[in-house]
């Protein structure tokens, strides 16, 4: 008698292929969180980033204006 290959069970195939579905989207929600958490991250760096462009945009600002005052031997000063 020839051996023949053990039909896989469909149940058994099932469970497996349910259990995989299950860790699957165990992981899209672990990538989806994560993928939050970087934006969110993202948008704080942006929005310190802006803070500091406008800090050095002021001292900009404050420089030229001081050496105007300079260049034009002005004695009042500013603060």
């Amino acid at each position: 008698m020839a051996r023949t290959e053990h039909a896989p069970n469909p149940i058994q195939e099932l469970h497996d292929l349910e259990t995989r579905l299950q860790a699957l989207r165990d992981e899209l929600r672990a990538l989806e969180k994560e993928c939050c958490s970087l934006r969110e991250q993202r948008r704080q760096l942006i929005q310190s980033l802006e803070g500091q462009l406008d800090l050095f945009r002021d001292q900009m600002s404050l420089s030229e204006q001081l050496l105007k005052e300079v260049r034009h031997g002005s004695s009042a000063t500013r603060y």
